[in-house]
């Protein structure tokens, strides 16, 4: 007797592949789950892939079939064990930059004129302003540090690098202080070119090269632990990329390096006050009491898919099709660059395709009223919110200056419009500003912010080109170079920018001209300011009360208080 059982090798091809596609393609595709560190269905279940294991020809035929089906999706990641890690790893990504560009400055009467030749020739914006800071630096050194004309490097002072260190280790923030590091909080600006990091650091390994000797003493006057024990050339092998997710021995080996060790315990302790207000150092201090919180502090869906693509073999990164990076929080290293680091992976698989969505609200509107605050001060609200110092708390810190959104969205945009010169090709990579559940809300605040700054730009380009304002010799730009050119890809959809609400529509900037005929320059420029800083109330669904436990662990008394609690605060606290 036949059987009417149907082998499944004998059926068509088309019938095997459509069923093995029904199989593994899962709604919603994969999602990398920050805790396990892999890849789980969207809904969090694990991966089903049994139908692989059945016989060897299935296996064989449907290699690389779940992941070229389905979209790996990224999120942002807290994870309380990586926490001192992203802590640590902001201030060093600050320091370092801040070492090099002090360096630089310090050893530019050394560079030479075929050095200032090929500086000009790969960074033309660099050069003048690197003259301009020397010279500052100087006339400032000649008036606190007498020093022989011919011993420049004498005093082993580099500015801004070592006072922000000593700010941490002997002023406030101290050691046992509260301070933040979430990056917005630990942003200087160097150059002007935050992001260009690698400008002033090709200077410093130009000056290694040609001025060892002056570059030696300098690195050996800053650091004096490393005499006799680390060669100066070291120095330049310490820093990471702003993408970069270290182990913790490859970050203790850099903190160590440079003598801020000490970073490690602030950013895990619990805070009760500022610390001005107890002895932070004592752990039985009776003002540790009362509710305490500490930072959470994320890494990037860019930084995370980085370190997680860079863990697979090359067949699994090959099979991988799409993924799409959700940026939903604020987080460490200066996200708006870590697409960048991407770039690889695109040279490597020509079908990868990255859409990146980062959260109008979360990321861009959110960070400027977590920066009012350290941990200490924020707990010192949760305590006292009827303190007569926290009269206007709520006011301060439920809206924003209407300034904020647009100099954050410019970062941004521009840094998105980057890509391509790291190697990403644009029709690979594509940018979504997502509104979320605040549409309306980004569509006005669009409409109030950043068509107000473009048309103001643009009215005053158009007022000095006509001659109705007379040009300063250094006359400032009112927004960020290169905006008004973003905004217009993005509401135009002219390049690989999107966004999930409607924009709004643009100024008429012509009126704005001949608002200000007359106005001197300065009127002009003041009158711009004047109307950037009204507030913007956050809608209620974004109270700042709703916010804090998304950004940081917070514990009252009662809870800490617990047997097992209490010992973990002690530890910590001390």
């Amino acid at each position: 007797m036949s059987s009417s059982r149907t082998n499944f090798t004998t059926l068509p091809f088309e019938l095997q592949m459509q069923i093995f596609h029904d199989y593994f393609k899962v709604d919603g595709g994969y999602a990398f789950n920050g805790d396990s560190e892999k890849l789980t269905t969207a809904n969090g279940k694990p991966i089903d892939l049994a139908l692989m294991y059945t016989c060897r020809s299935i296996a064989t035929q449907t290699k690389g079939m779940p992941l070229s089906l389905n979209t790996v999706h990224f999120s942002t990641v807290y994870h309380r064990d990586w926490t001192p890690l992203a802590g640590c790893l902001n201030f060093v990504t600050v320091l370092y930059p801040l070492l090099v560009a002090d360096m630089v400055i310090r050893l530019e009467p050394f560079i030479t004129p075929d050095m200032y030749s090929e500086l000009t020739t790969k960074f033309p914006d660099f050069v003048p302003e690197l003259r301009r800071r020397s010279e500052t630096h100087q006339e400032l050194l000649g008036e606190v540090e007498p020093r022989e004309p011919d011993n420049i490097l004498a005093s082993p002072r580099l500015g801004d690098a070592l006072s922000w260190i000593r700010d941490f280790q002997h002023g406030t923030p101290r050691p046992d202080a509260n301070y933040p590091f979430t990056r917005s909080s630990l942003s200087p600006v160097f150059f002007g070119v935050r992001a260009n990091q690698g400008t002033p650091f090709y200077a410093l390994r130009l000056l290694a090269e040609k001025r060892p000797d002056e570059f030696a003493q300098l690195v050996f006057g800053t650091f004096p632990h490393w005499v006799d024990t680390h060669p100066a050339h070291e120095f330049l092998e310490l820093g990471f990329n702003l993408w970069d997710i270290p182990s913790r021995s490859e970050l203790s080996l850099v903190t160590s390096r440079l003598d801020v060790d000490f970073i490690w315990q602030m950013v895990d302790q619990w805070h009760y006050k500022p610390p001005r207000s107890y002895d932070s150092s004592s752990p039985y201090d009776p003002l540790h009491r009362g509710t305490r919180c500490r930072e959470k502090v994320r890494f990037s869906a860019a930084a995370v898919s980085i370190r997680f693509l860079g863990g697979l073999t090359v067949d699994q990164r090959l099979q991988i099709r799409n993924v799409t990076l959700h940026e939903d929080f604020a987080a460490a290293g200066e996200p708006p660059f870590h697409a960048q680091g991407l770039a690889p992976f695109f040279r490597e698989n020509s079908r990868l395709r990255v859409e990146r969505r980062v959260s109008a609200m979360r990321c861009i509107s959110e960070p400027g009223r977590l920066g009012y605050d350290t941990p200490g001060e924020v707990a010192w609200w949760l305590q006292e919110p009827r303190h007569p110092k926290h009269a206007n708390y709520l006011t301060f810190r439920n809206s924003m200056p209407s300034s904020h959104f647009p100099i954050c969205l410019a970062q941004w945009l521009l840094s998105a419009l980057a890509v391509p010169e790291a190697g990403i090709p644009a029709e690979s990579f594509t940018f979504v500003l997502e509104g979320g559940p605040y549409l309306d809300f980004c569509t006005d605040l669009f409409q109030q912010t950043v068509h107000r700054d473009v048309a103001w730009q643009k009215a005053y380009q158009a007022s000095l080109q006509r001659g109705l304002l007379a040009r300063w010799p250094r006359a400032a730009e009112l927004v960020v170079e290169g905006f008004v050119e973003a905004i217009e890809h993005l509401i135009n959809s002219t390049s690989f920018l999107r966004s999930d609400f409607n924009t709004g529509h643009p100024w008429d900037w012509e009126n704005l001209v001949e608002e200000k005929t007359g106005f001197s320059q300065f009127t002009w420029v003041r009158s711009f300011y004047m109307h950037i800083f009204l507030p913007i109330d956050f809608p209620p669904a974004m109270d700042y009360t709703s916010i804090l436990a998304d950004n940081y662990e917070i514990q009252t008394e009662s809870e800490y208080s617990q047997p097992h609690c209490s010992r973990e605060g002690s530890e910590e606290a001390g």
